[in-house]
């Protein structure tokens, strides 16, 4: 068993639970930059940092590096659901074909877990590096070029987890334009949540995907995106859960897609 800690290392020396590991979320992303600007928290690619597949080599050096093998139970906790460090290392795991069960813990960061009588500590955790197996999954990461070319695919279904306001285009976010890829289907990461940020029961979830036409366990492609693959880790995860094996993310995600000429809705 690995507790994986992927908050801030300021927050990780502050208190955390006992045992557990420190993996900031910068370091399983390139950095932020503005639209139009270059990558900003993109996933590390091989090859082609634009085109190239998940860099199953990179991530599997980080995750060694860190103690923890592809057969490892890691329960990963971070801030509330759906930020990059609560979801996101979960889901780099589950691309990277991770063998063990992944879990995430439900919650905002550690206050569940004191509420119910657990102990924080600042005494640093580090295991020996091992080293990770990685086996990804194929077609797990999407460029510009593979969104163009599927815009009006029947068998592929574009899952945007923004807000409605981004999804309609009243929101741009700095994106030079605003809107969604033609056809999408709108599913604010937030409606996921509960009012004090778990996540809703899985009839729940499974309900809500199905109102926007995602049925959960179809044969159906589900591509995911929002502004720089950061609010797609919980839908991911809650898809994966309720028995959904085709999905994808399109890394890049409105942080390129609306600085480029491809159409909008």
């Amino acid at each position: 068993l690995v507790i994986l800690d992927a908050r801030s290392a300021e927050a990780y020396a502050a208190g955390h639970i006992p045992g557990a590991i420190n993996l900031p979320p910068q370091s399983l992303r390139t950095g932020k930059a503005a639209p139009g600007a270059g990558r900003s928290q993109y996933l590390f690619r091989d090859g082609d940092p634009d085109l190239g597949p998940i860099d199953a080599d990179r991530y599997a050096r980080i995750f060694g590096e860190a103690g923890i093998e592809a057969t490892d139970t890691v329960i990963v906790y971070g801030n509330h659901a759906g930020k990059a460090d609560g979801t996101v290392p979960a889901m780099i795991l589950d691309m990277l074909g991770h063998r063990g069960p992944v879990r995430v813990l439900d919650g905002v960061g550690t206050e569940r877990y004191t509420a119910a009588g657990g102990r924080l500590t600042r005494e640093l955790t580090m295991l020996q590096p091992t080293t990770y197996e990685a086996d990804p999954r194929d077609g797990v990461v999407w460029n510009l070029d593979d969104v163009r070319a599927h815009v009006g695919d029947e068998n592929i279904v574009f899952y945007d987890t923004r807000s409605a306001e981004e999804f309609s285009g009243v929101d741009a976010r700095k994106n030079p334009r605003g809107g969604h890829i033609p056809g999408a289907v709108n599913l604010d990461y937030t409606d996921l949540l509960d009012g004090a940020r778990g996540v809703k029961p899985p009839a729940e979830l499974a309900a809500l995907h199905r109102a926007v036409g995602i049925e959960p366990g179809s044969d159906k492609t589900i591509v995911l995106y929002c502004q720089t693959s950061t609010r797609v880790s919980l839908p991911y995860l809650a898809l994966r859960e309720l028995g959904h094996n085709n999905l994808a993310v399109y890394d890049a995600s409105m942080h390129e897609y609306l600085s480029s000429d491809a159409p909008v809705d």
